[in-house]
C-alpha cells in the first residue's frame, strides 16, 4: 500500500502480485503519478445546480422549486466525467402538502464503472393542499382533459 497527498489532496494505492521490493517501488511510483494526474473529484453543489420545477398534485402551487439537499462530492477518472449523467428521481406523484426542506426524491449520477452517487433533492417551499372548491375544480378539469398548462 502506498498513500500521497499534493496540494490538499490526498491518494491511496494498493499493489499485489509483483516479484520484488524493486519492481514495487518502481511499480508504487508510476500508479501514484497516474493517480494524481488522471483522478479528480469534483463537487455538485446546491448552489451551482438549477434543477428544475417540479409539478404538485392538488396544491395551492402548481409547481415546486427544488434543489440538492447538501453537496454532492464524486471522483473518477478525468474522462468519465465527460459522459457521466445525471437524473432527477422523483417521489412521484408529488402531492401536497409538501413542507419546505422536506425530501421529494434522488439525484442520481451515473459514471461508467462505479455504483451511482446519490444526493436527497428537497422541497424549497411550503405548497399548502388545495381546499375541497379547488380539488373540486382540480377533479372537474380532469375529468374535461385539462392538464393545466393553459
Amino acid at each position: 500500500t502506498a498513500s500521497a497527498e499534493r496540494d490538499g489532496v490526498r491518494r491511496i494505492i494498493v499493489l499485489n502480485g509483483l516479484g520484488s521490493i524493486a519492481e514495487r517501488a518502481s511499480e508504487s511510483e508510476r500508479m501514484m503519478r497516474m493517480a494524481f494526474a488522471s483522478f479528480t473529484t469534483k463537487t455538485i453543489s446546491p448552489d451551482g445546480l438549477d434543477l428544475p420545477a417540479v409539478d404538485v398534485w392538488l396544491g395551492d402551487k402548481r409547481a415546486l422549486a427544488v434543489s440538492l439537499a447538501e453537496p454532492i462530492s464524486v471522483s473518477a477518472h478525468i474522462r468519465a466525467f465527460d459522459v457521466a449523467k445525471t437524473e432527477l428521481v422523483l417521489d412521484m406523484p408529488l402531492e401536497a402538502p409538501i413542507k419546505a426542506g422536506e425530501s421529494v426524491g434522488k439525484l442520481v449520477v451515473t459514471i461508467e464503472g462505479r455504483a451511482p452517487i446519490v444526493g436527497d433533492v428537497i422541497a424549497d417551499e411550503d405548497v399548502a393542499k388545495l381546499g375541497f372548491f379547488g380539488r373540486a375544480i382540480e377533479g372537474l378539469g380532469l375529468m374535461l382533459g385539462d392538464d393545466g398548462s393553459a
